[in-house]
């Protein structure tokens, strides 16, 4: 077993607020990246309370999926305002991009230059607030940005945040489509980390995911997602983190990053487009933990999930055969080139995709 969280932990109603002296802690300066909606669903509020009379610099100009190009300029602000560490509000893209951040105010490099993985100095220290249910990017060590085809991501151990404060009363103002997006984002973490890699520790995270899918998958398909169910997302969010953490992922978030790249896809929704196939092709290698998997979602078996997650899912739409090609030949070496639970070959990938997609 190798497990590895880069830094605490506290979750709860409140927890911003009552923890403060946590935030404080990580340096004397610290630089806001958020999203607008931050200001709208009360976090940003409670940084700012919980900052007190500390000084503080806002970079609130994240889109929605960063991309390298944007880092250069991002980076400017704490070099200017003399930050000495960052605090994350915000999905999967907002944390991703304050890592990016932090790493490039404390080294004089620009972006392209984080993928050599070449760093003098360790990253300005992060506090992460996530604001959705997916992305687990509050306790791993790396971070995903978007390229002009795909998406590519750097690691460090010193980009994972030395704090996270989990609190679902952020999530009540999410819409309905961005809670499913990102809740299946979580799915897909642990689902691939599980079939892939086999640890005591990486599995009973994983397993907790599946019983709080099971648990949740009805208020989901309803669309009534109450305070309790939201707690159970964003914890489940966070055991997803732990488990890619430990294990990585496969070929299916590799395929789905030339997805949302290329249409726009959100990134939980292009993975789980494609994860139902990709657990049919690992069946046979797999098919213990599978199976294992499927009951603990309250699924009869592998088709039963695939058909769960086309249930959740809403119409993506159709897609020409060239969109189809193009997506594989963006991906295929890379998902190829992943731990996946039986050889894959470039003519594997564009039949996942092919099978996954409706294709006009």
């Amino acid at each position: 077993m190798d497990l590895w969280l880069p830094g605490r932990i506290i979750s709860g109603r409140g927890c911003v607020r009552k923890n403060k002296k946590a935030l404080l802690a990580l340096g004397s300066k610290p630089l806001i990246v958020c999203s607008r909606s931050s200001h709208l669903n009360g976090s940003y509020e409670d940084v700012v309370s919980a900052l007190g009379d500390v000084e503080f610099a806002t970079c609130d100009a994240v889109p929605a999926n960063p991309k390298v190009s944007d880092m250069d300029a991002l980076a400017e602000v704490p070099r200017r305002e003399k930050c000495d560490y960052v605090i994350a509000i915000g999905g999967g893209s907002v944390i991703d991009s304050a890592k990016a951040i932090a790493m490039l105010s404390a080294n004089n490099i620009d972006a392209k230059q984080l993928y050599a993985g070449e760093f003098v100095n360790p990253a300005l220290p992060i506090a992460a607030i996530p604001t959705t249910c997916g992305s687990g990017s509050e306790v791993t060590s790396f971070s995903v940005l978007e390229t002009s085809e795909t998406k590519l991501s750097f690691a460090s151990d010193s980009i994972g945040p030395k704090l996270a404060l989990l609190d679902a009363g952020y999530l009540e103002t999410l819409p309905l489509d961005i809670v499913l997006d990102t809740a299946l984002d979580a799915v897909s973490h642990a689902a691939e980390g599980y079939i892939i890699h086999d640890s005591a520790a990486s599995d009973l995270f994983a397993e907790g995911v599946f019983a709080t899918f099971a648990k949740t998958k009805d208020s989901l398909l309803s669309g009534h997602c109450g305070a309790e169910v939201l707690e159970m997302l964003l914890t489940a969010a966070l055991y997803g983190g732990v488990v890619i953490s430990m294990t990585r992922t496969s070929a299916v978030h590799a395929m789905s990053y030339a997805m949302t790249a290329q249409r726009g896809i959100p990134h939980g929704r292009a993975c789980c487009s494609l994860l139902g196939q990709y657990v049919l092709f690992s069946h046979d290698a797999k098919p213990g933990k599978i199976d294992r998997m499927c009951r603990l979602m309250g699924v009869e078996d592998p088709k039963g999930f695939v058909d769960i997650l086309n249930r959740l899912m809403p119409d993506a739409g159709t897609y020409t055969l060239r969109e189809v090609q193009k997506f594989t030949q963006i991906s295929a070496d890379a998902a190829v080139s992943k731990k996946n639970p039986r050889e894959m070959t470039t003519e594997d990938v564009l039949r996942i995709f092919s099978d996954s997609l409706k294709i006009s």
